[in-house]
C-alpha cells in the first residue's frame, strides 16, 4: 500500500499499486464521529482514530513477496493474501495479492472463509474482523476484493473468470472495499456500463447493500488524453450508509461505527513506560535509598512481609526519581546523546539553511556527522550485543535488534483477537480468563478428598518430626553472609523484565550498604523463619506466541512468569547452598548430567552412541536396542509436596525443605480442590523403541514391545536429546537438519553484512561463531567424528554459506580459500577437535562417573573399518597433542569451600597507591609498587610467588620465596600456561603456611604476586571460575581462616625491578627445568593442547593442498599473499565493501576484474584493459601488468612479493582505485 498523505511510509520493498497507475486503496475509519472526510491516519476530528487500509497489490519481483517475507509497515498489523493462480494454468504464480493492514492497538481477527465460488481461482481476497472497542462485542468485517481486469487475448493466457457477487457477505456490520473491474453508472458515470458492473449493482440493490463512491474517478492514467475511470467500489450495508461516506479520488471511504458512543476505538497509548539505564543517576539513587533504609538496624520491621515493604518501597520511591521512564513505542537501544546531539545539530543547521540558503554547506556537513555518529553508536550496539549472544539465544530476539539498528519492522499480528472454542475474545479481561483457566488446567490432577488429606497430614507430620537439624549441620540453615549475597548479586543477568513488583537486578546492583544490610536481613529473616512474603508468591504472566503458531489461538502461546527479582535473589542463595550440599553429600546419581556444572547432554549423546559403535565393532556384531521415554507435562505436574518429602528422605536440613514448603504454600492452597497426588504421567505418542544394527535385513524390523499394555511404536531415527540417531549411526538426517537451521540463522549474518551502518567483518565473524556454529556442532565431541563424509558435507556447506556472508566472496570460491579468508577450520578438523576437548574433559570427571569409564576403556578391535567412534579419533587427536604420559589434574563439580565459609581474615589488593601500566617506566612502577607496600599494616610472614612457563605453554615451573631465604621449586606441568603456574606457586606458598606447627605464630601472612590475572580470578570468589587450583588455593586459605591465620594477597608489578620479585622470578625459571613427570596436567591448559594441535593440522592440510596445486590456481595465489599463515583481521579504517575487495582480491574472485566477469558468462573480453596482454585477474595487475609498473614500483618495488603487497591493504585499494580497475 502507498502513502497516503501522511499515512504510513513504505516498507522497504513494499509492493507498488496495482495496474500501469497509482491508484489509493479505499480505507475505513472505525472511530470518527464526524461526517467529514477524513484522509488516514488521522482524521481531522479524532486525533487518534484507528483506520484499516485495504489494497490490491502487485509486487515488481517475486522473492519479495514470497510467504514469510512480507512487506512490514511500522505501527501496523498486516494481513496478506498472495495470489492464488498465474495467467496459464500449471504455470507461475507471480507475486501479489490482497492486504489489509490495520493499525496496533485495534483488536481483530482474521476471517477465513473465502467468499468466492469454489471453481473462482482469480479473485483475490483478504478479510478481517475489525472490534472498535473492548467495552463493545459489535464488531466491523472489512473485505478487500481483487477481481482481475476482463481477459485479454494473449498466447497461453487460459484464465476463466468465474466471480458471481451472489457469495458476497452482506450483513448489518459488512464493508466490502474492492478493485472489480467493473463499471456502472452508481460510481462510475463517465464508463461505458459492463456485465459485471450490472452484476454487482443488482447485488447490492437486493442485499440491501448501498454503493459509497461519489463517482469520483480513482483511476487516473498517466497519459493526459487517456479517459478517467472508477473501477474500485465501495460498500457497505443501508444500516450503516447514514454514517458513511465517500471519499475523493482515491475512494477513500469513512465508515463510523454502529453505536459511536460506545464504539469508539482507540489505539494503545505505546505500552508501559521503559527505563533508561544509560540516564540514570545512580548517584541520587544511592543515596535517596540509604536515606530511606538509614532506620532500619535501630528500628527493625515487625514481619518479614512488612520488610519487603518497606524495602520495595524504599527502592520504588528511589527509581522515579533517579531513574528516567518514557513511552516511546520503539525505543532504539543504539541512541545514545552523542547521537542525539547529532541530530540536534543537524536539525539546527536545516533550520539555519531554510533561513538563509547560503550556510547551506554547514547543513550538509551536519548531515554527514549525524549518519557518521548513528553508524558508529549503531556499529557499537551491536558489538555490545553480539557479545552476548550464545547458541540457545532467542531467534526472534536478534531478529528484533537487527531490525532496531537496520530499519526493518515486524509483521508480528499482536492484536488479533482469541478464539476458544466457538466463542471470539475481545477483551482483555476475557483473554487474561481465558489464558487463567488454560495454565491451571495443564498441571490439573483430580483426586478424591480423602486421599489428598491423608498425604498431606503424613508429609506434614513427617517433616516436624524431623526437627531443626536431623540430617546435617547447623552451618546450612545459619544466615547468608555478605559475601554470598555478592556473589549472588553479581550472577543475577541485567536487562530482564522485572515482576509485579518492578523491581530489577540494576537496582539491586547499585544498592548501597546500607541498602545491602536490608536486602540480606529481608532474605535471612526470611530463611530463618520460614516465611515467604506474599509478594514474592505473586507473578505476571505473559503469554508470548510460539514459532508457526496462529495468533488467533490460546494453545499458541506459551507463559512466561515475571516474578518478584527479590524473590529471584533469595533462590539463587538457597540454590547455591542446596546444590553444593548435594553434590559433597554424592545424593545425585553419578549418570546424571543435567543441571550440573561440568556436566552437559553431550555425556548422555557420548555414552550412547559409544555403546551402538562398541557393538557394531563387536565379532560377531551386537544389536542395540534403545527405548527414549517422554514425559507429558513434566515440569507442570509435578507434585509439590512430594518434592518436599524427597528432600527430606535425602538428607536435606529441615531449614531448607521449610522454607521450600513455604515458597510453594501457596500454590498447593490454591489448587486445594483440583488434587493431591502430582504425579509424573508418561506420553505414549512421544515415547518409542529404535534398533540399531548393522545387518540390513532387520532395518525394516518392528520391535514388540509394549507400554501400559501398548505397544511401543517404533522408531528408526529417533532424537535423542536433540541428536537423530540412525542405525548405522551415519548422522546424515541429522547433519541436514542443524545445516538448515543453521542456513536460517545465517539470515542474521546476510542482514548486517548488507546493512547500510556498516557491520564490520569481524563482528560477522564473531556472530557467526556465537550464533550460528554452535548450531552445527552441539553435541559434536559425540557425533561428528562418527559421521559419515555425506554428514560432514552437509555442515561444510552451511559454513561455508557463512563464510560467503563474512568475506563477500561469490559462490565459485574454492572452499580452501574461503575457508581461510573467514578464519573457519573445515567441519573435518573441528570434528577432531571436539572429539579431543571431550575426551580430555571425560578422563577428569569422578571415577564412578560412567562417561569416565566409557572414555577410559577399550573397545572391541575393529571389525568395520568405515566406522569409528570417538573415542578411537579422540584418543589418537590427545596423543599428537602431546597429552599421552601425564596425569591428569581431576575437576571438580563444587568448591571444597561450602557457601556459608566465613573468609573474612583473607583480603585481596588488585590495585596500586598510584595507578600505573605497563608503558611507564620500571622506576615509576616499582616506586608505586613500594608505596602500596609500605601503606599495608605490617606483616609477620611475608612471601613472593611467581609462576613461568616455556612459551608459556610448556614445562611450567612455579617458585617461592619466603623472606628471608626459604625458597620452595615446583613443577607445574609438561602442557600448562602462566598462569597455572602463577596459581601453583601460590597454592604451595599456602601449603608451607599450613605445613607450620601453628599457622596462627605465623600471621598475618602476606602473600605478593606479579600475576594480576590469577589475583583477579581468585577475586571471584570459590567456584566461580570451575578451576580446579582456584579451588584448592581457597581451601587453603579457608583451613588458614579456620586456624586463626589472616591472609593477604597483594598485586606487584612484575618485571619493574622489585628485589623480592625479580628473586622469586628466577626461582620459578628454574622449576622449568625440573621433571614434569608427577605433574598433573590442567583442563584448560589440555584442551589449549588440542586446539593448538587441530589448528596446525588444519594449516598443514592447506598447505599441502596448495603447494600441489597448480602455479595459476586461485588457491596457489591465496597461499603467496598469505605466506601460509591465516589472513590477518581488517584495519579498522576500512569499509565492509573495502573489507570485500581485499577478501576477494586474495581470492582471485573479483566481480570487478573482466578475468572473473569472463569466467562467469559475461559478456566480456578477460584481456587486461590496461596492457591488452594477459588476463586480468589480480595477480596480474598487482604483480605484472607493464602498464602499471612505475605506480607499482613506487608502492613495492620491481618485483614485489603478493604477502608484501597485502601487508597494506589500504595502498592496495588506492592502487587499483587509481588505476580505475575498482
Amino acid at each position: 500500500p502507498p502513502s497516503l498523505n501522511g499515512g504510513p511510509p513504505a516498507a522497504r520493498g513494499a509492493p507498488r499499486p496495482s495496474g500501469p497507475c497509482a491508484r489509493g486503496p479505499p480505507v475505513a475509519c472505525t472511530s470518527c464521529n464526524s461526517t467529514q472526510r477524513a484522509s488516514p491516519p488521522r482524521c481531522p476530528n479524532c486525533a487518534s482514530c484507528c483506520w484499516i487500509c485495504a489494497s490490491t497489490w502487485r509486487a515488481c519481483k517475486r522473492p519479495h513477496t514470497t510467504e514469510g517475507r512480507d512487506p512490514r509497515l511500522p505501527g501496523f498489523n498486516a494481513i496478506w493474501r498472495h495470489r492464488q493462480s498465474g495467467r496459464r494454468s500449471g504455470g507461475p504464480t507471480p507475486g501479489g495479492g490482497a492486504a489489509i493492514v490495520i493499525r496496533e492497538g485495534l483488536r481483530f481477527e482474521v476471517l477465513q472463509e473465502r467468499p468466492c465460488a469454489p471453481d473462482d481461482v482469480t479473485t483475490e481476497w483478504a478479510g478481517v474482523r475489525v472490534f472498535p472497542s473492548e467495552k463493545s462485542v459489535e464488531s466491523l468485517d472489512i473485505h478487500c476484493l481483487y477481481i482481475p481486469p476482463p481477459i485479454r487475448t494473449a498466447e497461453g493466457d487460459d484464465r476463466v473468470q468465474r466471480f458471481s457477487p451472489r457469495h458476497l457477505p452482506s450483513g448489518v456490520n459488512t464493508v466490502i472495499l474492492g478493485d472489480l473491474n467493473a463499471h456502472h453508472p452508481a460510481w462510475d458515470p463517465e464508463s461505458e456500463e459492463s456485465d459485471l458492473g450490472t452484476a454487482v449493482f443488482e447485488w447490492s440493490v437486493v442485499s440491501g447493500m448501498r454503493v459509497l463512491n461519489d463517482g469520483s474517478a480513482t483511476h487516473m492514467p498517466r497519459r493526459a488524453n487517456t479517459r478517467q475511470t472508477a473501477p474500485d467500489v465501495s460498500l457497505c450495508h443501508k444500516s450503516l450508509a447514514n454514517r458513511a461516506e465517500s471519499g475523493e479520488t482515491s475512494a477513500r471511504t469513512t465508515c463510523r461505527s454502529a453505536s459511536p458512543s460506545t464504539a469508539e476505538a482507540r489505539p494503545s497509548a505505546g505500552g508501559a513506560a521503559r527505563r533508561s539505564w544509560a540516564k540514570a543517576d545512580w548517584a541520587s539513587f544511592r543515596a535517596r535509598t540509604e536515606e530511606a533504609l538509614a532506620g532500619w538496624e535501630a528500628c527493625p520491621p515487625e514481619s518479614v512481609s512488612e520488610a519487603n515493604q518497606q524495602l520495595t518501597t524504599a527502592i520504588q520511591e528511589a527509581d522515579k526519581a533517579s531513574v528516567p521512564r518514557g513511552a516511546r513505542p520503539s525505543a532504539k537501544a543504539w541512541w545514545t546523546p552523542e547521537v542525539d546531539d547529532a541530530v540536534k545539530a543537524r536539525r539546527a543547521a536545516w533550520a539555519a539553511a531554510a533561513a538563509d540558503p547560503s550556510v547551506r554547506p554547514a547543513w550538509n556537513r551536519a548531515c554527514a556527522d549525524a549518519k557518521k555518529t548513528i553508524a558508529d553508536a549503531k556499529r557499537e550496539s551491536w558489538r555490545t550485543f553480539a557479545g552476548e549472544v550464545a547458541a540457545d539465544s532467542d531467534h526472534s530476539k536478534i531478529w528484533r535488534i537487527v531490525r532496531s539498528l537496520d530499519g526493518r519492522n515486524s509483521n508480528l499480528q499482536r492484536d488479533a483477537a482469541l478464539r476458544v472454542g466457538q466463542k471470539t475474545l475481545v477483551q482483555s479481561k476475557d483473554i487474561a480468563e481465558a489464558y487463567a483457566r488454560e495454565y491451571a488446567s495443564v498441571s490439573r490432577l483430580p483426586q478424591d478428598r480423602r486421599t489428598r488429606d491423608l498425604r498431606r497430614e503424613n508429609f506434614r507430620s513427617s517433616v516436624s518430626r524431623a526437627g531443626a537439624d536431623s540430617h546435617g549441620s547447623r552451618d546450612f540453615g545459619k544466615p547468608f553472609s555478605h559475601r554470598e549475597l555478592d556473589r549472588a548479586l553479581h550472577s543475577l543477568p541485567a536487562r530482564k523484565a522485572p515482576g509485579p513488583d518492578e523491581i530489577c537486578a540494576e537496582h539491586l546492583q547499585h544498592l548501597g550498604a546500607a541498602g545491602r544490610r536490608a536486602v540480606l536481613q529481608l532474605i535471612n529473616a526470611s530463611w530463618t523463619q520460614g516465611e515467604v512474603p506474599a509478594a514474592w508468591r505473586r507473578a505476571h504472566i505473559v503469554p508470548i506466541l510460539k514459532k508457526g503458531k496462529p495468533a488467533d489461538e490460546i494453545g499458541s502461546y506459551r507463559p512466561i512468569a515475571l516474578t518478584s527479582t527479590l524473590a529471584k535473589l533469595a533462590e539463587r542463595l538457597v540454590q547455591a547452598r542446596l546444590y553444593w550440599w548435594a553434590e559433597s553429600r554424592h545424593l545425585l546419581h553419578p549418570a546424571q548430567a543435567g543441571f550440573r556444572k561440568r556436566r552437559s547432554t553431550e555425556d548422555q549423546i557420548a555414552r550412547l552412541t559409544q555403546l551402538i559403535s562398541d557393538g557394531h565393532q563387536a565379532a560377531p556384531a551386537r544389536r542395540t536396542v534403545v527405548v527414549l521415554f517422554d514425559f507429558r507435562r513434566a515440569y507442570d505436574t509435578v507434585w509439590k509436596q512430594g518434592l518436599l518429602h524427597k528432600l527430606h528422605n535425602a538428607g536435606i536440613p529441615a531449614a531448607g525443605v521449610r522454607w521450600a514448603e513455604t515458597k510453594a504454600q501457596a500454590a498447593i492452597d490454591a489448587v486445594s480442590d483440583w488434587a493431591n497426588e502430582w504425579r509424573m504421567e508418561l506420553a505414549p505418542n512421544k515415547c518409542a523403541a529404535s534398533l540399531f544394527t548393522t545387518t540390513a535385513g532387520e532395518a525394516s524390523r518392528e520391535l514388540r514391545l509394549r507400554l501400559n499394555d501398548a505397544p511401543l511404536s517404533t522408531d528408526r531415527q529417533p532424537r535423542f536429546l536433540g541428536v537423530i540417531l540412525d542405525r548405522l549411526l551415519s548422522f546424515t538426517a541429522h547433519a541436514a537438519n542443524v545445516a538448515g537451521r543453521a542456513r536460517a540463522r545465517c539470515g542474521v549474518l546476510a542482514a548486517l553484512s548488507g546493512s547500510n551502518w556498516g557491520a564490520k567483518q569481524s563482528d560477522v565473524r564473531q556472530l557467526y561463531t556465537a550464533y550460528v556454529r554452535p548450531v552445527l556442532e552441539y553435541a559434536a565431541g559425540a557425533w561428528m567424528p562418527t559421521a559419515c563424509r555425506t554428514a560432514i558435507d552437509h555442515l561444510d556447506r552451511a559454513q561455508r554459506l557463512g563464510a560467503r556472508i563474512i568475506t563477500g566472496c561469490p559462490r565459485n570460491t574454492r572452499s580452501e580459500v574461503l575457508e581461510r579468508e573467514a578464519g573457519l577450520p573445515p567441519m573435518a578438523v573441528r570434528a577432531e577437535m571436539h572429539a579431543g576437548l571431550l575426551h580430555e574433559r571425560a578422563l577428569r570427571l569422578p571415577h564412578d562417573n560412567p562417561l569416565r569409564a566409557c572414555a577410559a576403556s577399550v573397545g572391541p578391535r575393529r571389525r568395520l573399518q568405515s566406522a569409528r567412534g570417538w573415542r578411537e579419533t579422540a584418543a589418537s587427536v590427545c596423543s599428537a597433542a602431546g597429552l599421552s604420559g601425564f596425569p591428569r589434574e581431576p575437576v571438580h563439580a563444587i568448591p571444597t569451600t561450602p557457601p556459608w565459609a566465613v573468609l573474612d581474615s583473607v583480603t585481596l589488593g588488585l590495585q596500586l597507591a598510584s595507578p600505573t601500566s605497563r608503558g611507564d617506566l620500571p622506576e615509576a612502577r616499582r616506586a608505586a609498587a613500594q608505596q602500596t607496600l609500605a601503606a599495608l599494616p605490617p606483616a609477620s610472614t611475608v612471601i613472593w610467588t611467581d609462576g613461568a612457563a616455556k612459551d608459556g605453554i610448556l614445562d611450567g615451573g612455579s617458585g617461592v620465596l619466603v623472606e628471608p631465604n626459604t625458597t620452595l621449586c615446583v613443577a607445574a606441568g609438561h602442557v600448562t600456561s602462566s598462569f597455572h603456574a602463577e596459581l601453583v606457586a601460590i597454592a604451595e606458598a599456602l601449603r608451607w603456611v599450613l605445613a607450620a606447627p601453628d599457622p596462627a605464630e605465623l600471621s598475618p601472612v602476606r602473600i605478593c604476586s606479579d600475576s594480576l590475572s590469577a589475583l583477579s580470578a581468585l577475586a571471584s570468589g570459590p567456584g566461580s571460575t570451575g578451576a580446579t587450583m582456584i579451588d584448592a588455593v581457597w581451601g587453603s586459605l579457608a583451613d588458614l581462616a579456620a586456624r586463626g591465620t589472616s591472609v593477604h594477597l597483594q598485586w606487584v608489578p612484575g618485571h619493574a625491578g622489585i628485589p623480592g620479585n625479580e628473586a622469586v622470578d628466577e626461582i620459578a625459571k628454574q622449576g622449568t627445568t625440573l621433571a614434569q613427570g608427577t605433574a598433573p596436567v590442567p583442563l584448560a591448559a589440555a584442551q589449549a593442547a588440542v586446539r593448538r594441535y587441530c589448528l596446525a593440522r588444519w594449516h598443514q592440510i592447506y598447505n599441502a593442498a596448495a603447494t600441489e596445486a597448480a602455479s595459476t590456481s586461485s588457491l596457489a595465489w591465496h597461499l603467496a599473499c598469505t605466506a601460509g599463515r591465516l589472513p590477518p583481521q581488517p584495519t579498522s579504517d576500512l569499509t565492509r565493501r573495502q573489507e570485500r575487495l581485499i577478501c576477494q582480491l586474495r581470492a582471485d574472485r573479483c566481480p570487478a576484474l573482466r578475468g572473473f566477469q569472463a569466467a562467469i558468462g559475461v559478456d566480456v573480453a578477460p584481456t587486461c584493459r590496461f596492457c591488452g596482454d594477459g588476463e586480468e585477474t589480480a595477480a596480474h595487475l598487482l604483480i605484472s601488468c607493464p602498464a602499471l609498473t612505475s605506480h607499482r614500483c613506487r608502492l613495492w618495488g620491481p618485483s614485489p612479493e603478493p604477502a608484501a603487497v597485502f601487508e597494506n591493504c589500504v595502498a592496495v585499494l588506492n592502487f587499483l582505485g587509481k588505476a580505475g580497475a575498482i
